[in-house]
């Protein structure tokens, strides 16, 4: 079908020019002489189009069209000229293809039913010339003179490979886990899985079968410790009388040492564990934090205190924590995430997220955190790899040191300073007293080290004036702000810091709000601004954080609401055309409203049905990857592996059914591909049940049969919903990239291309239309015209049809373009 653009201007030229010679010009109308010339060139216009659309942007003497000139017509970042098209040719002789053959050719050229409506078969472009001109058209490529291998070079498509192999993964889903998942839908896949393979090409069957074995060796031998990185890390705490605090605490610990962990480098294998221990540590520290949140979920509309998290946090982990960690509730996480991403005009409700992570618990009893679940976990992380115990000093200590300084002197020299002068207004003196009297309590508790004092220090000058009403900034927000009008009154007043955000946070402003500045008041940019200026100062380097990212992160607020569009094209540099398509849906939404669209999918409000994003199935399923089904599996000649695991099982066995290789299951020999099926757990002795443990069994489970509860295999209904659920919202996404995202793309970047109301033509002239022993020869303009965007493009194009020798009397010769010029 492919083929068929340029071919099918020959096809139909014969055609229309056979019906022409039995009929000579003195016996028709002039009208309809020139309804004849009109339909072959209706024809001929699908090839100049897709010619057209095609050609490369750049001269070249090669190019189908003469007179070329590049003559670019972008607007909001879309191009409307067809000079610049540069459309993908395969993909537009597939568009061109589908399209209806009335877009194309008048109702009197197609043929009606009874009706008076085209016949079904007529309805598409390729079906209406297959069946009026036959299938000889695609044999026809070489009858025009344009090759196009050497003038087609146009990149452009309506839809990535991302979308197609989603699309395709998605299918099989869909079918076989779309509602349920238990021994029929094995059963079905059991059935059609020589059908799937079979159409694989041979060539690719062999190499995805290398692939496999390849990455089989990898597998071959799983540590241990993989096990023990998927598991749920509050287990280990139940029964223990440890807090939840401290639990958060241990695994956002373990996180950040893993990443403050130097690579040896010492071999590929200590390098691929340390890699899986980063990325598990990971994953158990943000479904940590998400178990967390979700715990203010029933008050997370009203004021959350420093009480609410010492209520929280002082509580010791127990079998329900366990539970609800397995089964991350998304009512109540997004219902957070929506109350801090778009809190409308009560930003209070953002700040209770702010306050529920970096918020200071109050003191009670033996519990006295010294930071927030996010801080200090970094320095304990910080502390355990330094390769010397940190330096510790006090006011106790005739030491009395830091940094080689004298901290009781140096704070009574300039407590004594500020007492003397008064030349800096006094709520700044207050801000530099009040700096020296929290140093100085902290060092006279008990002896410090170094990073329990930058943390102390932390708490009282971010965390607390953040979280926390009445509490100031200390210090910084002056320093900001008195700097910013600093530099702006050396560069003749001009902004080159915002001082306003600045002055939310100081004290000269009476009434500080920290996170009102940092929310929705501009904080960000100033801070940007402030860094920028530092940084190139000196004129050497590049400013850090661009015009765009200053403009449009001004705040929390701004970039929860910049268009992705932005974000994607102007931060990130991402290029829709190639091979994103399916992000351009996204364009004009947000993180905001990305994260409500995505909230909705799981709201019920007729049944106000909760669903979880269940881990703990997730799990089952990744474990089952390490358990052995079978004892020992052979395939062909090759030696037996024992009790191998069942992720170099399956890679083997899968590669062993594409080379069609037989597979012995224990004394089980299976000489056909559903050996596939039965690596994943459908027992090869009886088609009726899962091996336990196995990869099968793992996503049964996950929809509620045989969940083994109190070590007795189990139904739970819920389970298959819930599943069934988060299976369908993913169908749902990936559907989205191809019918709604990249069909919106089309629509923008090609639409005003292949939209044939767009496109005219004006015969020029004719030659030899009605003898068919001379050449032949029809030259008419093709006139795109966007009168929205006042564009109008002319091509002209010439059509020949070769003569027949003398002594025939058929014309059997086509019509084919042999030149386009741009006009």
């Amino acid at each position: 079908m492919k083929k068929m653009l340029l071919s099918l201007t020959a096809v139909s030229m014969l055609a229309s020019s056979a019906a022409t010679v039995s009929c000579t010009y003195t016996m028709k109308a002039k009208s309809e002489f020139v309804k004849s010339i009109q339909k072959i060139i209706n024809i001929a216009n699908v090839s100049a189009e897709a010619q057209i659309l095609t050609s490369n942007n750049t001269s070249d003497t090669k190019l189908a069209i003469d007179d070329y000139s590049n003559n670019s017509r972008k607007i909001n970042g879309i191009e409307y000229s067809t000079t610049n098209a540069n459309i993908g040719y395969s993909y537009t002789l597939d568009n061109f293809s589908g399209m209806k053959a009335s877009q194309f050719l008048p109702k009197e050229d197609l043929t009606l039913s009874l009706s008076n409506n085209p016949n079904d078969d007529n309805t598409r472009m390729d079906r209406y010339l297959f069946k009026n001109y036959g299938s000889n058209w695609v044999n026809n490529i070489n009858s025009s003179s344009i090759k196009n291998g050497e003038t087609h070079k146009g990149k452009k498509t309506g839809s990535s490979s991302i979308t197609s192999t989603a699309s395709l993964v998605s299918s099989i889903i869909g079918v076989v886990l779309g509602s349920d998942f238990s021994v029929s839908e094995a059963g079905f896949l059991n059935d059609n899985i020589a059908t799937i393979l079979n159409q694989l090409p041979n060539n690719t069957k062999e190499s995805l079968a290398k692939t496999l074995d390849g990455l089989s060796v990898k597998f071959e031998t799983l540590p241990e410790s993989f096990k023990e990185s998927f598991s749920n890390p509050l287990t280990k705490y139940v029964g223990q009388r440890k807090t939840k605090f401290e639990a958060i605490t241990d695994i956002s610990k373990n996180f950040w040492t893993e990443i403050f962990k130097k690579d040896t480098g010492e071999n590929s294998t200590n390098e691929k564990v340390g890699t899986l221990n980063k990325m598990s540590s990971a994953l158990q520290y943000i479904f940590t934090l998400l178990w967390y949140i979700q715990e203010y979920a029933d008050i997370i509309d009203t004021k959350i205190t420093p009480d609410n998290l010492t209520y929280v946090l002082n509580q010791e982990i127990d079998a329900n924590d366990v539970k609800n960690y397995d089964q991350i509730n998304l009512n109540k996480t997004f219902k957070i995430l929506n109350n801090f991403l778009n809190p409308g005009r009560d930003t209070r409700k953002a700040k209770n997220l702010v306050i529920v992570l970096f918020g200071i618990p109050t003191s009670e009893g033996e519990f006295k955190p010294k930071s927030n679940i996010i801080v200090e976990p970094i320095f304990q992380a910080l502390s355990s790899n330094s390769s010397s115990t940190p330096e510790t000093y006090g006011l106790k200590s005739n030491q009395s040191k830091m940094f080689g300084l004298n901290i009781t002197e140096i704070i009574k020299f300039l407590n004594d300073i500020l007492k003397a002068n008064n030349s800096l207004p006094k709520e700044i003196v207050k801000e530099i007293i009040r700096l020296l009297g929290v140093l100085q309590e902290i060092l006279a508790s008990e002896n410090k080290d170094t990073y329990t004092i930058i943390q102390s220090l932390l708490n009282e000058a971010v965390f607390k004036p953040l979280t926390e009403e009445g509490k100031s900034v200390l210090l910084i927000g002056d320093i900001l702000y008195l700097l910013a009008e600093s530099v702006n009154a050396k560069n003749d007043n001009r902004v080159v810091i915002d001082s306003a955000p600045l002055l939310k946070i100081s004290s000269l402003s009476g009434s500080q709000n920290p996170f009102g500045a940092l929310y929705d008041g501009g904080l960000l940019k100033s801070i940007f601004q402030t860094i920028n200026y530092f940084t190139t100062k000196d004129g050497s380097s590049e400013p850090m954080f661009s015009d765009v990212v200053i403009k449009n992160f001004k705040d929390l607020s701004s970039i929860f609401n910049t268009k992705m569009n932005i974000i994607f094209t102007q931060m990130l540099n991402i290029d829709y055309d190639n091979n994103m398509q399916f992000l351009y849906g996204l364009k004009n939404s947000s993180i905001a409203t990305i994260v409500d669209t995505i909230s909705k999918q799981f709201i019920d409000p007729i049944e106000g049905k909760e669903y979880f994003l269940d881990l703990g199935a997730i799990r089952n399923i990744i474990l089952s990857l390490f358990s052995s089904s079978y004892s020992s599996i052979s395939i062909g000649k090759e030696p037996s592996y024992e009790n191998p695991n069942n992720l170099f099982a399956t890679l083997k066995v899968v590669s062993a059914a594409l080379r069609n290789q037989s597979v012995k299951f224990g004394d089980t020999e299976v000489n056909n591909s559903k050996s596939i099926v039965n690596v994943l757990g459908l027992d090869p002795t009886n088609p009726n049940k899962f091996i336990g443990g196995s990869i099968f069994d793992a996503i049964a489970q996950a929809y509620g049969h045989g969940v083994m509860v109190d070590g007795k295999p189990t139904e739970m209904p819920e389970k298959r919903e819930n599943t069934i659920k988060m299976i369908s919202v993913m169908l749902e996404g990936i559907s989205w990239m191809s019918k709604s995202s990249e069909r919106q793309y089309y629509n923008d970047n090609f639409g005003h291309f292949f939209d044939q109301q767009n496109w005219t033509t004006q015969i020029i002239s004719y030659t030899n239309f009605d003898k068919i022993h001379n050449d032949a020869e029809i030259k008419y303009n093709l006139i795109y015209q966007n009168k929205k965007y006042k564009i109008k493009e002319t091509y002209q194009v010439t059509l020949k049809r070769d003569k027949v020798p003398l002594n025939e009397s058929i014309g059997n010769k086509y019509f084919y373009i042999t030149n386009l010029t741009r006009k």
